[in-house]
């Protein structure tokens, strides 16, 4: 199953961290957002249709019935879930 990024469209830079840490993890996803009807399927699941706990709000990446939100979080599940961190190192230090 891939992953789905939402954010909001139109607003420059809310995506890109999660866009990049994709494309160097080479994982396929679908860019919700720019595709037709984004925002409004967003919004469901903002709005919680179908979603048990609704993230607060964008970005954020699902994956079947997992959702992480935030930006840090994000990139958090991904470094570990797709070797983007120096394995030796712990996290709290692979920032210094």
């Amino acid at each position: 199953m891939r992953y789905a990024l939402y954010y909001w469209n139109g607003i420059q830079g809310r995506g890109e961290f999660v866009r990049l840490a994709l494309a160097e993890a080479a994982v396929k996803y679908v860019d919700v957002a720019r595709g037709p009807s984004g925002t409004s399927k967003m919004m469901e699941i903002v709005g919680g249709k179908g979603t048990k706990t609704p993230p607060y709000a964008p970005p954020f990446l699902k994956k079947g019935n997992l959702i992480v939100s935030h930006v840090a979080n994000i990139l958090m599940y991904l470094g570990d879930h797709h070797g983007l961190v120096n394995a030796q190192m712990p996290a709290s230090e692979s920032a210094l």
